[in-house]
């Protein structure tokens, strides 16, 4: 795929997240798709989840989780890698409190779907939002 056609393909999964369509989401991973979160323990979600059952196991974490809101401000692309740079707006179900979190994806594309989608984010306000 081009560069642009992998960029289309991420911002059609990132609307697919939005919109909480699972079908859709998982039209658009790879069987392998690898998810590395690192987050700290007290964060439910945080970890590595391995093929569809991985990420729908992930999705369904999040959603028990949190009210997500994502931002994207901007998408960078070469080859096979898109980073997708952005702000989390978010609260967390435990707690009630809310969090804003800067955020880099980096995202593998391999034969036109997502194989790889490694997270890095600024997660102290996440964390401490989860604290009891």
């Amino acid at each position: 795929m081009s560069t642009q056609a992998n960029i289309e393909l991420i911002q059609q999964f990132y609307g697919a997240i939005g919109a909480g369509n699972i079908e859709t989401i998982l039209s658009y991973v790879s069987d392998e798709i690898e998810i590395i979160n690192p987050l700290p323990e007290q964060v439910p979600f945080g970890g590595t989840y391995q093929g569809k059952d991985g990420l729908l196991n992930y999705l369904g974490q999040l959603a028990q989780s949190i009210e997500m809101g994502l931002e994207i401000d901007n998408l960078v692309a070469n080859d096979n890698t898109v980073v997708v740079v952005g702000v989390e707006n978010s609260s967390t179900k435990a707690t009630g409190r809310s969090y804003r979190m800067p955020y880099v994806h980096v995202l593998t594309i391999v034969d036109g779907k997502i194989s790889r989608f490694d997270e890095y984010n600024q997660y102290h306000e996440l964390a401490a939002a989860f604290a009891e």
